[in-house]
Order: structure tokens, then sequence, then C-alpha cells
């Protein structure tokens, strides 16, 4: 009956609105405006009286045309039963019934005629009034926006909660609108049930805040922690065209300027019909465009790139276009405007209108507030008593009434001690010792639970047995997930929340192997990490701290502080066995080193320093050698992990492991950039192996050279048939196909290859489901790289390439020959490069293949470390002594290192022997202790302060003995690997020979 009654009073009201409009219609039957005008008056008169009687007990919150909303003391009378002397119960609320009372001595009808007889139409006179007021309510709380505009507000925008949290009505707000943003959308949906947390107005604010600025974050790092199809569907609009267009004419909107765009490129027929939806983004181009001129369809983002690269630089004036990401695309200031507005009419100019600090300080408050609160906080402003003091309650106690128990300040310290104020001791509590109970296996528990659920009406004990098991596993799990999470990401359960939750499942879930650092140069410290996730390429943003050793002349350490600095007495051993007893380990952000290195009263920069070690060491360096290739996020750190995924992982919270799995799968995708130069031409090839497509931009010397033969297809049908055999096994990194289509362009301007191949590169990039590895072999890989912008994006595997010179008869097919051989020995040469990183625990990207001393120099570093040695690691080819070396002049020397060879031409009658020495620095190495002892020198000379304090003979510039026997104990491992036809270790021993020389 409730529901019938509901639907019949929603009914009236729907045809008594809509005859109150029928008869202000001038073309209407009953067209009376007086009738209308009277509807007008009689209802504000109601709600004016209403509000001027709620304003003598409480205060009204927001008038509609139907009704109020308002706020009444708790003391306030509200609601009574009566019981009847028949046994019945009448309920009545005291706030309806007294309004009622007024409506019913003013509004009543005292004329009302009811028609008795029809035939002789007689009429009966009475009272009549059905004008009524309806109490709904109490509720909990009421949200009420504001305006961004002084002194106006909104109307029929509210929000109202019942006492157990629910949403009991929501009215007028962004989220009921259909052609909305749905980030505005989400936004108003997660922080709606967020307004009554909190045990004061603050910390209400403080929570909507959190979720304002995690919204205000997916716009400011453009979306990054999200996928593009989740960013497009977060900022897009959805509009339907009322009207055909054609009907529109000349009428100018962002919906006209996307059916019309998408009439260019799907056809006139596709959008001539009216109700097409249009879903749209804003652009930042054309520059100085109107936004209605700056819409662009989403469906051009999922077409061809030759389709969506000819459009996008027609409908942003932009020839020069060759990215075509979304995120580059996007005009970001304008959805954040948009979002900073709602953060503004519902969170920050409440709170500051309630003397609230701005709970989100990211979005500055309208001018005209801001002066207000100026005003207010003006220190200088001239105060009253009344400020400082106020009524005390009725019936209160004086303050300090009883002050025979407070004690004199004369009397501390003299034992004299005022009443209640004895000292206080410690209570301790002895602890409940449970017993422990016998848990069942994780192998037995895994076997049940893989065993079918047994049916409780057979078998009850087993099915409980079976429950509490999945319970217990559950409980386990849970547990794990409010360690990961933390209690704030666990509760929220918002769209964004959830996109972060998913993608942090996977991340602790899976190993990850990372590819390679960069550098991130717009923030020093961080290094942006490509790493195989799942078998997905992902991009994390890793927080390097900045370590350096600084050794004092003095024991003190300066008072002077650095802000987020951790300090710590070192135990490490000093280069060249050199005295560590002041020796202090500090830890800090890479952007606070290098503002106090510039600092003159700095601590770093003090009179009583001896000197700084390790400060050459670059974040990367310093990833490479502590972290490795191999990672996984640490679970035992609470609730940090989704944090680091929008502002990027500290490298305390990674856990490095060991290499042996590092890319024993490999499922990255390869692009692959050849560049040759041979007689003049330089032939830029990039082979894309996914698409079995290859396109060759070929540089002339001039514009009447000669061009190469285009049969490029059959001199790789040939290689490949001859080469079959030698890289068939190497299915799994590259899948060669028999057939690949190429193209050949020639210029003689090498920027517009440069450009061309920009292009191709990022539209192959966003068309991968995945980043792929980006191979250069050229001779000059390193400037490649930074000159493609679009391989910034992208792991980058940079191999030499020499140049070629060729007879100039035969060139032509012996380089396309050339050209081939190096994509078919491609797979070959990338399972070898990984083969070598997983040795070397170095990403493989980090790699400097030409440069074998550097992975050694890593691989020496890491031992060092493990013996507590600090590193003398330095870019240029003098070791870093703390800026010692600095102080010393090096001296040229004509002593030469090379192997005297002794062959004397003679005849001789006796015996001949030829001796062949192999090997002699690693036996050097091995042996090295019975060399210094025979010397004099021994491995343990530093261990206990400076050698020169020992009155030993070890040389300045000889190894420390610790040094010594971790490069020992480093050749030997390689030594036992190469001796098991390791072919790493090999390349390992043979590259230090050239290394110790």
């Amino acid at each position: 009956m409730v529901v019938l009654y509901d639907s019949l009073q929603l009914a009236h009201k729907v045809i008594l609105n809509s005859f109150y409009g029928y008869v202000m219609r001038k073309g209407s039957r009953w067209y009376s405006m007086e009738m209308a005008g009277i509807t007008c008056l009689t209802g504000a008169t109601i709600i004016q009286m209403a509000r001027a009687l709620v304003e003598r007990l409480g205060r009204p919150l927001e008038l509609d045309t139907d009704g109020i909303w308002c706020i009444l003391p708790k003391s306030f009378p509200e609601n009574f039963n009566f019981k009847l002397k028949n046994g019945k119960k009448v309920f009545m609320s005291y706030p309806c019934s007294m309004l009622n009372y007024k409506v019913h001595q003013k509004f009543t009808n005292h004329q009302y005629q009811t028609l008795v007889d029809p035939i002789k139409l007689k009429y009966e006179t009475h009272s009549d009034n059905s004008i009524f007021f309806e109490v709904d309510g109490p509720y909990k709380a009421m949200i009420l926006p504001t305006s961004k505009e002084e002194g106006k507000g909104l109307k029929k925008r509210y929000a109202v909660f019942n006492f157990d949290g629910s949403l009991a009505e929501l009215k007028g707000f962004e989220l009921k609108r259909r052609g909305e943003l749905q980030l505005i959308k989400n936004f108003q949906s997660d922080i709606f049930k967020l307004f009554l947390d909190g045990d004061t107005l603050e910390g209400c604010y403080q929570s909507v805040a959190n979720v304002a600025n995690r919204w205000l974050d997916v716009l400011d790092t453009r979306g990054k922690m999200l996928e593009d199809e989740d960013l497009i569907e977060l900022i897009c609009e959805n509009r339907s065209m009322s009207k055909s267009l054609e009907e529109y004419g000349d009428q100018k909107s962002t919906s006209i300027t996307t059916a019309k765009r998408l009439g260019e490129f799907l056809g006139e027929e596709m959008v001539k019909d009216k109700g097409l939806a249009c879903k749209y983004i804003i652009a930042d181009r054309p520059l100085n465009a109107p936004v209605t001129e700056r819409a662009i369809p989403t469906a051009i983002f999922s077409s061809d790139i030759a389709v969506k690269s000819k459009y996008l630089r027609r409908w942003l004036a932009d020839p020069s276009l060759d990215v075509f990401d979304p995120r580059s695309i996007i005009d970001w200031n304008y959805y954040r405007e948009r979002l900073a507005s709602v953060v503004q009419k519902i969170i920050t100019i409440p709170a500051a209108l309630q003397d609230v600090d701005n709970p989100v300080p990211r979005v500055a408050h309208p001018d005209w507030l801001q002066r207000k609160i100026d005003i207010r906080n003006d220190k200088m402003k001239q105060t009253s008593l009344t400020k400082f003091f106020k009524t005390a309650p009725k019936g209160s106690k004086p303050v300090m009434a009883d002050v025979t128990n407070v004690q004199d300040i004369e009397d501390f310290g003299n034992g004299v001690v005022a009443l209640g104020s004895g000292p206080k001791v410690g209570k301790v509590t002895a602890r409940k010792r449970k017993l422990a109970e016998k848990q069942t296996s994780e192998e037995e528990a895994q076997r049940l639970l893989n065993q079918p659920m047994p049916d409780p009406l057979v078998d009850y004990a087993g099915f409980l047995r079976y429950q509490k098991l999945k319970w217990k596993i559950q409980a386990k799990e849970k547990q794990r997930r409010d360690k990961l999470f933390g209690t704030s990401l666990k509760k929220d359960n918002s769209a964004m929340g959830n996109i972060i939750r998913k993608q942090a499942e996977s991340f602790t879930s899976s190993q990850w192997q990372i590819v390679q650092y960069s550098a991130d140069p717009l923030h020093p410290g961080s290094l942006k990490a490509f790493a195989l996730i799942n078998g997905k390429v992902q991009t994390i943003s890793i927080k390097v701290p900045k370590k350096i050793f600084i050794n004092f002349k003095s024991d003190t350490f300066p008072q002077d502080v650095i802000p987020y600095c951790e300090v710590t007495k070192a135990v490490e051993t000093l280069p060249n066995g050199q005295s560590s007893m002041n020796l202090f380990k500090m830890v800090m952000p890479e952007t606070i080193y290098n503002e106090q290195i510039k600092k003159v009263d700095s601590v770093l920069n003090d009179t009583s320093v001896s000197g700084i070690y390790e400060s050459s060491i670059d974040a990367t360096e310093r990833a490479i050698m502590e972290i490795g290739t191999c990672v996984k996020y640490n679970e035992d750190k609470l609730g940090a992990l989704a944090q680091s995924l929008e502002k990027g992982f500290e490298q305390k919270n990674l856990k490095a492991l060991p290499a042996e799995t590092y890319l024993q799968r490999f499922s990255m995708g390869i692009l692959y950039l050849l560049h040759i130069v041979s007689n003049s031409y330089e032939i830029f090839t990039l082979f894309d192996p996914s698409a079995s497509s290859a396109t060759s931009y070929i540089l002339k010397p001039s514009a009447n050279a000669q061009q190469l033969p285009s049969n490029f297809q059959s001199f790789y049908k040939d290689m490949f048939n001859n080469k079959k055999e030698s890289f068939s096994k190497y299915y799994s990194t590259i899948d060669y196909k028999e057939d690949v289509a190429f193209e050949s362009h020639y210029y003689t301007d090498v920027s517009k290859i440069y450009k061309k191949l920009n292009s191709k590169i990022g539209s192959i990039s966003e068309q991968s489901a995945s980043k792929p590895l980006f191979v250069i072999q050229s001779p000059i890989s390193e400037k490649l790289s930074q000159i493609l912008r679009a391989s910034s994006n992208l792991p980058n595997l940079k191999m030499k390439v020499n140049e070629i010179q060729m007879n100039a008869l035969s060139w032509h097919s012996l380089l396309i020959k050339r050209i081939m051989n190096h994509y078919l020995s491609l797979a070959g040469w990338i399972t070898k490069m990984i083969a070598l990183s997983k040795y070397a625990n170095i990403p493989l990207c980090n790699l400097k293949v030409d440069n074998i001393a550097y992975l050694i120099d890593i691989e020496y570093a890491r031992k060092l470390i493990e013996s507590n040695i600090v590193l003398w690691w330095s870019p240029s080819t003098n070791p870093d002594y703390g800026g010692a070396e600095k102080d010393k002049m090096t001296l040229s020397t004509e002593e030469s290192f090379e192997f005297p060879v002794v062959n004397r031409q003679e005849i001789y009658e006796s015996v001949c022997i030829e001796l062949e020495v192999k090997n002699l620095t690693i036996n050097t190495i091995l042996t090295s202790t019975l060399i210094n002892e025979a010397e004099g020198v021994y491995d343990d000379l530093n261990e206990g302060g400076d050698s020169e304090l020992k009155g030993g003979t070890f040389a300045e510039n000889s190894f420390s003995g610790p040094a010594l026997s971790a490069l020992r104990n480093m050749v030997k491992s390689w030594w036992d690997d190469a001796i098991k036809d390791d072919a790493n270790a090999d390349s390992m021993i043979h590259g230090f020979i050239s290394w110790y020389l």
C-alpha cells in the first residue's frame, strides 16, 4: 500500500505541475494567467511563512518550490504518540502539525462547495484545505555546495545522508547528468561517501581532500598509471544530437564539430541522421582556437595509423605532428580547470566559509574569497577582549576555585609534592600465554582443497574441515592485502582505487625483470625503469637516494642539519687503507645533495671534512650495483605500494633477487634499426618482425647519385634459405618469416630521415600491445637514441657497427646482403647478450658490450660493497679518493708495461725451448697472497687503520688488502666458470686482462 500511495502521489504531482504549465500557454483551452499567478503566489507565501517560522527556531538550509530543508535544535519537540480510549494509537509530528496549523489558519477555503443533489443542483458549503506539510527525516547530514561567485548560492543542489551513512537523496550534481565527464562523476561518487568521515570538521574535509588530490594527480601526471582506453573513457564527453547535422546550420558547439569530423573519416552517410552519439575529447591545438573547434572524436584513436595521422594533423593544424599518443594531444589545463571548479564548489569554498584552511592547496581560492581570508588572518588587525574570553556556562565552577593543593614555584626541588601529583609508577602485567594449536601443513591443505568439497548432508565433519582450511587461506590472503594496500586504499572502493588496486595486484604477484634503467632528466635521483611484468613491459619510476661517505678530521659531527638526510656511523674501510675512524654514511635525496653541495655553509663544505667518497656514482649506476636485473616488491612495507604506483617506488621498498630466471621467456616485441654507412651512402633500415615489414630510408650523397637495387625481397629470401638452420633455434627471440615486405625511400637531407623514422617508430609503438625492445645498431647509436624522440618511451639496446668501405663496382648487392645478414643474425646476438646480462646481473639495455671493462667495474664494485669497502668509482681515469687525488699532481711516466720480447737469432747446438706464458695476469691475481708475503705486504695490513701507522712497506698506489682479496675472489669465480666452458665467464676473463693493465 505504501508503494501504491507513493505512486499515486507522484502521479498527481506530475499532473498538477503539467497543468500549471498548461494554463500559462496561450494556445491552451483553459488559458488563465490569473490561475497560474495565484498558484505561484500561494506556494511562495507558504514557503516564506515556513521559513519565517523556522528562522525563529533553527536555521533554514535550502528552499524549494514545495519544501524547505532546515536544522532544528535537538531539544525541540519532534514526535508524539497518542493512545486513544478505544486502544488505537495516533502518531503526530510536532513540527509538521505546527506548520499545518498555520496553513490551515490562512489558506483554508471556507466556501468550498460539494454537489449533493445532481438533479436539483444542490450544493453543500464547507471548509476545505488540501495543502499539507509532510516531514521527511530526520537525517544525519546534508551537503550543500556553493557558487564560485561572491554572494551567490547554487539552487536545487544537495546531498542528504541517512543515519546509517547511506545516501537518502541526491539532486542537481553532475553525477546525475548524462553528458558530464566520467572523471567528475567518479570524483563525486567517491567523495559523497566520505563526507561522514572524521570526528571534526577539519577531519571531514581532509578525508574528501585526499580523494580530490588523487583525481588531480591523474590529470597532473597525465594519467601515467592508466591505460589509454581507461584514460579516454575518463575524460571523454558523450553527447547525443537531438537533430540531424544539417538542421543545426551554422551553429557551433563541441558536439557539432565532433559530428562533422566523424563524417570526414567515416563518411557522410554515417552522421546524417539525428540521434548521433558524439564521444570526444578537447585537444590543446589549434592554438588560440575556441573550445568548440578543438573537439576530437575518440574514434580516431582506434583507427589505422595512416588515417589517424592524416586527420589529426588536419584538425590540430599541425603538419609536423609525428606523435599521436592521446596524452600529447589532450588539453590537460582544460580538464584540470573543470575538475578544479567542482573541487572549489564542493570542498574548498565551503571549507573556507566555515573557517577551515584550504584542504586542497593545489586548487587556489577565488580572488574575492582569498581577500576575505587575508583580512580575517591579518595579524596586525586590532582585536577585542571578547575574542579571548567568553561567558562561562551557567552552573559551571570558577576556574581554580580550590588552590590549596597547588604547589608554589619556590617549592620545586625541595621535596614538597602537591596533593595528587605523586610519582607515576609503571605497572607491568604478565602476558597471557595461549597454547599453540597444531596447524595443517600448506601441502596437506592444498591437497584437501584440490579435492571436491564434501556434501554437508553426507559428511558434515569433512565439509566443515574443508571450509576451515579455505577460511584460513582467505584470512592469510586478507592479511597480505592489508599489508600491501594499507587501510586507506583497502577501504577505497572508488573507481581510481579499483584501478590502482588491480595494477598493484599484478605488480606484487610477479617478479620484475628490469630491461633498462634510464635517468629522468626532469627529476634528479629518479630513474625510469622499463620492467617486464607478466609478459608486458611497464614503465616504473624508482627513486634512488644519494649515498655518500664523509670522513671528518675529528670525531665530532657538525651541528648543522641537512633536511631529509639519514646519518649513521660507518664501519666501512676507505680506499687504500686510509683511516676511517671518523667516517659517516649519509643518505639523502639527490635534489637535497645538489642543493647542499652548492651551499658554502653546508656540512658537505665544512672545514672539518677530510674527504667525501662515492659522490661520483649516479643513480643509474647505483641501481645497477644494488638492485640488478630481477626485483620484487617488499611486501613488508605496509600500504606503501599504492603511493609508490602514483609517486614512484623507493629503492628501500624493493628487494633484489638472483638473476637465474632473467628473461628466461623472452616475450617482448623487437624493433630493429640498422644504420650502415658505406661509400658516402647512409642506409637506415627499420625492421618490424611482428608485422614482417621493413622500411629503408637511404641518404644519397647527391640528388643524381645512383639508387640501390629494388629487389630487397629476393636478397632476403636467398639469405633466409641459406641461414635458416643457424637462426631457427632462436625462434623464441625472433620468429623470422620467409616473406618480408620491403619499402625504400631516398633522401638527400638527413633531417627528413630522422623525422620519418621518429614518426614510424611512434606509430609502431602506439599500435603495439606492449612496449617493444628498440635495438639500434649504428656507428652513432648513442646520438641516434637522443635524436629519435619516440624511442625515449621504449627500452633502447644500443650496438655498434663500423663504417664499411666496399668495392665501387659490386658494392650495391654486397651492401644489401650485409643488411640482411645483420637482421638474420640479430636473434643470436640478442640471445647471447641476454646470457651475458644474466651472468653479469646487469639489465640488458644497460650492457656496454663494446666496453667489457664496464661490466667488470660493476661486478668489482659489488664485491667491494659486500666486503664493506668504500668505492673509488670515478668517471675519469683517476680514482676517487675523497678529493685527495685532486691535490696531488699526476706525473707522466715513460715506463712501459709491455712485456719484453727477447729473440736472439743464433745457431745453437744444444736443445732449443720456446716458452709461451699464458694468463700471466690471472695467475698473478690468484697467487697474489704468495707474492705479497714475499714482498712483505699482507692482506690484513689495513684492518686496524692506516698503513703508515703500521709501519709497513705498503705502496701508496697499490690495492689495500681487503680490496685485493675481493678482486681475487671475483677472478677466481670467473676462472672456475671458464674452466666449465662458460662463454660469458671466458669473456670476462679476457676483458679483465686489458682492464687490469
